[in-house]
């Protein structure tokens, strides 16, 4: 799942749902536990995951769509130069068991 649908994500960023094109307002849906297993909630939430939407995906009015909380890590949303440090810990998680999160 994207970094911005975690269950915890309320405590991070804030969605402004009247900004975003109707069609895509299920990319902002937040997966239960239930529906998925993933890992990540077992990490810190990573504004700069290669798995973030940027703050103004999907925007019907260019205006923000995901807002931070912090306002220091607003500009770090939606980076796509390289996957971030936990980004390669979720995926050593899901792929690697034999080497598991112990040794990353």
């Amino acid at each position: 799942i994207h970094t911005h649908q975690r269950v915890d994500r309320n405590s991070y960023i804030s969605i402004a749902t009247s900004n975003i094109i109707s069609d895509y307002a299920g990319n902002f849906f937040i997966w239960s536990m239930g529906t998925i297993q993933f890992p990540d909630v077992h990490f810190p939430y990573d504004y700069g995951s290669i798995m973030h939407y940027d703050a103004y995906a999907f925007s019907n009015n260019d205006l923000p769509t995901i807002i931070a909380l912090d306002s220091r890590y607003g500009k770090t949303m939606g980076q796509r130069q390289r996957a971030a440090f936990y980004d390669y810990k979720q995926i050593n998680r899901l792929y690697c068991t034999r080497t598991g999160i112990k040794k990353l």
